[in-house]
């Protein structure tokens, strides 16, 4: 009567002599020799895969603006010029219908508040310029989810969705290019492996802000359906090991003598 239950501790007779320490609960035990031998496939990751390796080359970004500028005129100039992929681009300079000068505006924007503001900025910028100063402009946003194209996307939505309910797509038309594109088919990503996507495939995250007037204009001199045909067999003739090699050492000097034949037309 009150006693309180309990227990007592014996030592046992011929024990082993020891630390006092279990191996079962001794948290020093993970550190062992044995045990990170065990486990070192799991542990060891400091080691990363060359896909991993790749992807961290195709998502850095220069530290100078100048050298981001320096790189997206070089993929416009090859790509998107030279190439043909946009068959109304004469130069990283000159581009449209009228033909007028290319805007590139770099900003280092990282989250969708930010780029929403930039963006804003841009748009009232072509707006209020003339055709022939500013034909097209380039946004430039290497910051921007340049690691995760999904969001990218997302976000591109969100700017694409509004147009005709602000009443402004009669003014302004949108192209968005990211080092991961993959074309959609309907609401399906088409397959990553498909050369088509290096159409779209920058060395950055990019909002291209075209002038309606020109698109269209653009549009019933060759059909659309046309130029990502062309794109896509040329782009596949050069295949798309080399083109995610060039995209990632940002160098397409491969592609000089490249170009897309627009001289026929298969629909």
């Amino acid at each position: 009567d009150g006693v309180s239950p309990g227990f007592e501790v014996k030592r046992l007779r011929d024990a082993p002599e020891g630390d006092g320490w279990d191996d079962w609960d001794d948290d020093d035990d993970w550190t062992g020799s044995e045990m990170m031998a065990k486990y070192k496939d799991i542990l060891n990751d400091s080691e990363p895969t060359e896909d991993e390796k790749q992807f961290a080359r195709l998502v850095a970004v220069p530290k100078d603006d100048k050298e981001v500028l320096m790189k997206t005129r070089d993929w416009v100039n090859v790509i998107i010029s030279d190439m043909g992929i946009c068959p109304f681009s004469q130069s990283a300079d000159k581009a449209g219908l009228p033909v007028g000068g290319v805007h590139y505006p770099v900003s280092r924007v990282t989250s969708c508040e930010e780029c929403y503001e930039v963006y804003w900025r841009e748009v009232n910028y072509l707006i209020s310029s003339k055709e022939k100063e500013v034909s097209t402009t380039l946004l430039i946003v290497p910051d921007f989810s340049i690691q995760n194209v999904e969001a990218f996307t997302s976000f591109t939505d969100t700017l694409t969705h509004p147009l005709e309910p602000l009443g402004i797509e009669k003014l302004i038309q949108l192209v968005y290019f990211h080092p991961q594109w993959v074309f959609r088919d309907g609401a399906d990503r088409m397959g990553d492996q498909s050369a088509a996507n290096f159409a779209r495939r920058s060395p950055f995250p990019m909002i291209n802000i075209l002038r309606t007037k020109q698109v269209r204009l653009a549009q019933k001199s060759i059909p659309t359906g046309l130029v990502y045909t062309q794109n896509e067999e040329t782009l596949s003739e050069v295949g798309v090991e080399d083109l995610q090699r060039m995209l990632i050492e940002r160098d397409w000097k491969q592609l000089a003598e490249t170009r897309v034949d627009r001289r026929y037309n298969k629909l």
